[in-house]
């Protein structure tokens, strides 16, 4: 018995690595001697070692944070050879607040500039609003009746879009998906190879977003 019980006791060490073999002893302790055996040989690791916690889930602010500051990562290192020779542009950066920003005062026009969209560059031709996660999003039932979250995410990028007069781009991340982005109206089919079209807007991966030269982002100069 002492054998079979720490032959289980090693091979739940190497699975949990110490703990497991306190759960196996205190197990073990309340069981009768004679049922010993015939329990223990009924049981597999998962009874010692317990159900696992499930893991808490991000906050959406949290989460939302989380993929704002991948793509600002992605488009600096897109850009870099750009913005190195436009030092005055500074980088891609969050906005600060962004999520919250028009339940403030009335702002100046160039503030609203700064303050408009989630992720931000000088001379940038696009506000940019970016969502991370909701899952629940089925693009696979949108054909008929559309997506009032989705919606909803457009509606908020084309508000911006209509305060700084640039173009709306929405970005959106579906965990374990690849980024998707949205341009508004069809003009830009002919330059992917693989595009879809929701209501008026044009959906591409965003990393063949990233493909297309500078001046389709930026305003450069002659």
């Amino acid at each position: 018995m002492e054998e079979l019980l720490y032959e289980l006791a090693y091979q739940l060490f190497k699975v949990d690595n110490g703990p497991a073999t306190v759960v196996l002893l205190k197990k073990v302790k309340k069981l009768d001697k004679g049922k010993y055996e015939e329990t223990i040989s009924g049981m597999d690791i998962e009874d010692f070692i317990g159900k696992k916690p499930k893991k808490k889930r991000l906050n959406s602010g949290v989460k939302g944070k989380s993929g704002e500051r991948e793509i600002v990562k992605l488009l600096n290192l897109r850009f870099a050879d750009l913005l190195s020779k436009n030092k005055d542009w500074g980088e891609f950066h969050r906005v600060v607040g962004s999520g919250n920003r028009w339940s403030q005062a009335n702002l100046s026009n160039r503030s609203e500039e700064m303050y408009s969209g989630d992720i931000l560059c000088e001379n940038l031709k696009f506000v940019i609003e970016s969502k991370n996660g909701y899952d629940n999003i089925d693009l696979t039932t949108i054909f008929e009746e559309g997506n009032r979250e989705l919606d909803g995410f457009l509606e908020q990028v084309t508000n911006d879009s209509n305060r700084t007069g640039k173009k709306p781009l929405l970005i959106w991340k579906k965990t374990r998906k690849p980024r998707l982005a949205f341009l508004y109206l069809d003009c830009y089919q002919a330059l992917f190879p693989t595009t879809m079209h929701y209501k008026d807007w044009t959906v591409v991966l965003f990393d063949k977003l990233l493909e297309l030269p500078d001046d389709f982002f930026f305003n450069l100069k002659d």
